[in-house]
């Protein structure tokens, strides 16, 4: 079984994924139905856990890419998401080259790491040899503070590393931006750009939350590799607000999306 979002970014390709802020099984289903290249398991933010993983990466359809945003850089949390068949982990509010080294050493089996080897149901799909278990996942770092543009450079050179994912309403609020006004803001841009030129400069995957469909065009046009769409229960509430407004009569524009979440 090979990592097909790896395999599409490898190629040149750019990726777009669901994400995942419930714990039902069937959500996971529809979020990977439609054509998707990926879709993210959140268990800093969202809803999924220790408990909840066994039956929510099961659930993923077809050569969707499964990826794990962990809630903190947690060796035991990152190697347990691998061991249960995820294609990479997405590790938030890294700030520095050494805990991006550490977020990397977790994913690899010694020398190269200290993942502990015990590969419960990833043994079912890729089988169990080291090597193979051990190039399957991709490992993403999170940019989403001043601290973290400012190092995004050292960050990127960290062997192994497969990309950056940008946490743009962290990354607003660091700099003292209120997220709903970050779009078109010239020094949250400008951080972005710092990163999305660290990550090309050094060969590595640049991803990022978008607000919806027109800001995902519009980011990987501008060089990124993969982005998310909105949350489930972003989009769900989305749907609701403006079918409510239309059953009442509503007049002029529908309510928008309210970025992340």
């Amino acid at each position: 079984m090979t990592n097909a979002l790896a395999d599409l970014l490898r190629a040149g390709g750019q990726g777009i994924g669901s994400w995942c802020s419930t714990r039902d099984p069937f959500t996971v289903e529809v979020l990977t139905t439609d054509g998707v290249d990926f879709v993210c398991i959140d268990c800093q933010h969202g809803l999924g856990d220790r408990a909840s993983l066994p039956s929510l990466l099961p659930a993923v359809r077809g050569a969707v890419t499964p990826l794990v945003r962990v809630s903190s850089n947690d060796p035991a949390e990152i190697g347990r998401a691998l061991d249960l068949g995820a294609g990479g982990v997405i590790v938030p509010m890294v700030e520095t080259a050494a805990q991006a080294a550490a977020a990397v050493a977790a994913c690899r089996y010694p020398p190269e790491g200290h993942r502990s080897y015990g590969p419960t149901r990833a043994g079912l799909t890729l089988g169990t040899d080291p090597d193979t278990l051990a190039s399957h996942p991709l490992c993403f770092v999170m940019i989403e503070t001043p601290a973290g543009v400012d190092n995004a450079a050292a960050i990127c050179r960290v062997e192994g590393l497969g990309g950056v994912y940008i946490g743009p309403a962290d990354l607003a609020i660091g700099l003292g931006i209120p997220p709903a006004a970050m779009l078109g803001n010239r020094r949250h841009g400008e951080a972005i750009r710092t990163v999305l030129d660290a990550c090309r400069a050094e060969g590595r995957f640049a991803g990022i939350h978008t607000t919806g469909g027109a800001d995902a065009a519009t980011r990987l046009e501008g060089g990124f590799h993969l982005v998310s769409l909105p949350t489930d229960v972003t989009l769900l509430r989305a749907a609701v607000k403006r079918e409510l407004a239309v059953a009442r009569g509503a007049k002029g524009p529908l309510p928008a999306l309210r970025p992340y979440g």
